[in-house]
């Protein structure tokens, strides 16, 4: 499939995605409060340091930067060896000065405070109202009640493409596609298509969702469709790569999506899509964009629902399409 082709899906799935995004919020953080009270120094209301040294930084010479700067550095993931990010806790009283100094130092490309992005609080399923029968195909009982899928002509594209060998990575609270522990596969997913994903929260390759938002925004995607059940899907016969980079309540570090793009980048995502982020930038996600981009990856992300007039990041990033309505 072609690249124009990765477009017009991820278009689509962009514009049923739209209200996932809420505000990036210093690490610690746990209320959503009115965003625009928190002060643009966020580096004084963080307590984690992200550093991301320059490509060929050898162990040697990322201890001896923990050594200079009295830092504990740690990887952020099993794989941030390849990406040499580490992240340290420190006092936020010294956060402003290793910011200004890691930042000028030759062996660092970017130092910066760790920000949380994250899905609403209150974010709602687009309601079952409206909409005709349609004829045939799809036999989903609830296709009816799709008023959006009538909106954005989803049977016309149908007729070119349902997603065929295409791979979407969901980068979210993860989704219930496995059947493991506590954890349930949802029943309108039984014939949708996974492919391997990775649990940034947990460290894990199950990235199972104790959220719902992800399974949501997947089943959005590529729902199990014309089984007879529930709902149908816009890209139906697309593979679901499962990516968790937010918690239970909605909240992700800038480095866990960071690496969370990569890594879909690296292992076969044609398109990513990310109903999360926040009014911030980061430089260490802008460059994950940047990297997924170069690899041929379409990134979709929700613009926002904050009530502001500006495009939220990662969407605001001049590598994603961001889509609202």
């Amino acid at each position: 499939m072609k690249r124009k082709e990765y477009a017009v899906i991820s278009v689509m799935i962009g514009i049923l995605l739209f209200p996932a995004l809420s505000g990036a919020v210093p690490a610690g953080v746990t209320e959503q409060s009115d965003l625009t009270t928190l002060s643009t120094a966020l580096i004084e209301e963080t307590g984690v340091l992200l550093v991301d040294f320059v490509d060929d930084a050898s162990p040697e010479t990322i201890a001896a930067v923990a050594r200079e700067y009295g830092l504990v550095l740690r990887p952020n993931s099993i794989f941030s060896g390849a990406e040499k990010l580490m992240r340290a806790e420190v006092a936020r009283s010294r956060l402003p000065g290793l910011v200004e100094r890691l930042s000028h130092d030759p062996r660092v490309e970017i130092a910066e405070p760790e920000m949380i992005y994250a899905i609403p609080r209150g974010a709602k399923i687009p309601s079952n109202e409206g909409g005709e029968e349609p004829e045939g195909f799809p036999n989903d009982p609830l296709f009816k009640y799709q008023w959006h899928m009538t909106q954005i002509k989803v049977q016309e594209a149908w007729k070119r493409s349902k997603g065929e060998d295409v791979v979407v990575a969901v980068i979210d609270t993860g989704v219930a596609y496995e059947n493991r522990e506590n954890f349930h596969r949802v029943e309108d997913l039984e014939k949708t298509a996974f492919v391997p994903g990775y649990d940034f929260i947990h460290d894990t390759e199950h990235a199972n969702d104790d959220n719902c938002h992800g399974t949501h925004v997947a089943g959005t995607i590529a729902q199990s469709t014309h089984n007879g059940k529930g709902v149908a899907g816009v890209a139906f016969k697309a593979k679901i790569m499962p990516i968790k980079v937010l918690t239970a309540q909605g909240f992700g570090t800038t480095a866990d999506i960071a690496e969370g793009i990569r890594y879909a980048a690296d292992h076969g995502a044609k398109v990513i899509n990310m109903s999360l982020g926040g009014p911030y930038p980061s430089k260490i996600m802008a460059d994950a964009c940047k990297y997924a981009h170069q690899k041929g990856v379409t990134i979709v992300c929700a613009a926002g629902n904050s009530g502001s007039r500006k495009v939220g990041y990662p969407a605001a990033y001049p590598e994603c399409i961001a889509v609202s309505a």
